[in-house]
C-alpha cells in the first residue's frame, strides 16, 4: 500500500477518472479501492491490472493465476508448490505441480 498524489477528475465516457501519480501501483492492488484521506470516503478503485489481465499482457496472466492458486484451499497432502508459464501466441497457461 502506498499514498499516491492524483490529478484532477476527469470525465471520460461518463466515467470519472483519476490519474495517480508518485510510485507505480502494484498489479496485486487491482480492485482496491482508492480513498480520499480528508474524507475517508472510497472515490475509486485500481483497475489497471484488469485491463491488463484482459489484454492477456503475459505478466498481468501469470500474476493473476498466481494469486488465484495461492489462495485456493487445497485437499491435504496435494503439492502447493508450482511453475507457470503463459503462451500468448495460443493464449495457452501452463501450469506444472
Amino acid at each position: 500500500m502506498g499514498i499516491f498524489m492524483a490529478s484532477s477528475p476527469r470525465d471520460h465516457d461518463g466515467h470519472t477518472l483519476l490519474q495517480l501519480d508518485g510510485n507505480p501501483v502494484d498489479k496485486g492492488l487491482s480492485g482496491a479501492p482508492i480513498l480520499d484521506l480528508e474524507t475517508q470516503r472510497v472515490v475509486g478503485i485500481v483497475t489497471a491490472f484488469q485491463r491488463d489481465l484482459e489484454a492477456s499482457v503475459p505478466q498481468a496472466v501469470i500474476d493473476y493465476f498466481t494469486l488465484v492458486l495461492a489462495s485456493s484451499i487445497y485437499p491435504e497432502g496435494f503439492p502447493q508448490k508450482f511453475k507457470l508459464v503463459y503462451v500468448p501466441e495460443s493464449k495457452q497457461l501452463v501450469l506444472e505441480y
